[in-house]
């Protein structure tokens, strides 16, 4: 089949008066180019196909706000997509954040509330300070940036300026070791 002009009047014409056919054109045609879009803005692959898919249901749904004066039909839904993208992106940030902070505030309320000779459940900051000690220090560092600095795989990468790839790596050989550590420890007690 070849490529239609997407911003021709013809083809605008059948989206607004809702021909099925050309919708699927345009997704099967420019759904990889707008994901590419949205990928670069959300954290995960999950949340930007489920912004890629309400992306297609507003162009669908407002197709008929389209103006050719302002734009090529391409850049009015790169922008649609765009904007939803960026949209997640703060409502992820603002959730992630209040977990931080509620996480930090349950560390403040442990620590005052602490008495010595206590006896706290496995999984406080310090525990998992003490359990990966014994890690390379680039396992070492991965594990605590992530778990206990609170940033995300991407985040790390891109502030150190790591392969994503090693980051993952580096995760799944410490989580091995703790793993494998933790089994150790509980065949003595």
């Amino acid at each position: 089949m070849a490529k239609k002009d997407i911003s021709s009047p013809e083809f605008v014409a059948k989206l607004k008066k809702g021909d099925r056919e050309s919708f699927k054109y345009l997704y099967d045609h420019y759904a990889p180019n707008l994901y590419g879009v949205i990928s670069n803005i959300v954290p995960s692959t999950d949340l930007a196909n489920d912004v890629l898919q309400r992306s297609f249901v507003k162009i669908w749904q407002n197709i008929d706000k389209y103006n050719v004066e302002k734009g090529t039909f391409f850049t009015w839904m790169l922008n649609i997509c765009r904007n939803l993208a960026i949209d997640e992106y703060r409502k992820w940030r603002r959730k992630k954040d209040k977990l931080i902070q509620a996480k930090e505030e349950g560390v403040h309320k442990s620590e005052s509330h602490q008495t010595k000779g206590s006896n706290e459940s496995f999984g406080s900051n310090e525990d998992l300070r003490l359990a990966i000690q014994d890690l390379p220090d680039d396992q070492q560092y991965v594990i605590e940036q992530l778990y206990l600095g609170g940033l995300t795989q991407r985040e790390l990468s891109k502030s150190d300026d790591i392969p994503l790839g090693t980051i993952k790596s580096r995760v799944r050989l410490a989580l091995q070791k703790l793993r494998s550590s933790l089994k150790t420890f509980l065949f003595w007690i």
